[in-house]
């Protein structure tokens, strides 16, 4: 019984971490392009330029994995989540 309540709260936490995860890297993101020429391109055309901008490198890729891991999620294919624009 304790086993259980101890995994319920692990995977809240790790909702938790998930979500917070999301919202930073889309934050970090969209910070590091803000005013560059690669404001309101898609993650993919970002991405296929980025290597020599770590910043943008390195949220960019936790941007888009957290976009799929959303999109995945249920059993339908999921959706894009709330947090992510």
């Amino acid at each position: 019984m304790h086993t259980m309540r101890w995994s319920h709260i692990l995977m809240l936490e790790q909702w938790k971490f998930t979500i917070q995860s999301t919202t930073k890297h889309t934050t970090n993101l969209n910070n590091a392009i803000a005013g560059t020429d690669l404001e309101g391109k898609t993650i993919e055309e970002i991405l296929k330029v980025c290597a020599d901008k770590p910043a943008v490198r390195n949220n960019g890729g936790g941007f888009y994995n957290r976009n799929l891991f959303w999109t995945v999620l249920s059993p339908n294919g999921g959706g894009q989540n709330q947090l992510v624009n």
